[in-house]
């Protein structure tokens, strides 16, 4: 048995794209402490255009074999950038902070699980640090 051919013609509505609706980047707190504390939207948006990048979590670098049509980076906006720009910049109005100074001091010590669970707390318990919410951080 022979496979038919197709002889319709392509219908443009019903084409099949490739992509993920889902990824996050260092910007996002859960991707910081899952070791992911580099990867920018634009390095996301780079791999999925089928360029090579560095992965964050063990400095190999890798390349998509077939580019993705489409990439949707869908950051938490709960903290957004918060922990990139604590323990990556060490900017001065997340530090100076007393939580800021706990979280820093948790991460210095290697206790990177613990500065995770002690500011997604925060969020888990409808309790966001009011100072990491101001205009300067934001």
């Amino acid at each position: 048995m022979r496979a038919q051919e197709n002889t319709r013609d392509p219908n443009p509505l019903k084409n099949l794209y490739w992509g993920d609706t889902h990824v996050h980047t260092a910007m996002s707190p859960d991707a910081f402490f899952f070791n992911n504390t580099t990867t920018s939207p634009d390095i996301a948006y780079r791999y999925a255009k089928g360029f090579p990048v560095v992965n964050a979590s063990n400095g190999v670098r890798i390349q998509i074999g077939t580019p993705l049509d489409f990439l949707v980076v869908s950051d938490h906006a709960e903290y957004l950038a918060v922990p990139m720009r604590m323990f990556n910049d060490q900017q001065a109005s997340l530090v100076e902070t007393d939580f800021g100074r706990r979280l820093i001091e948790l991460w210095e010590r290697n206790e990177h699980r613990q500065a995770a669970a002690e500011l997604m707390a925060t969020i888990n318990d409808n309790r966001p640090y009011a100072p990491f919410l101001t205009d300067a951080i934001r």
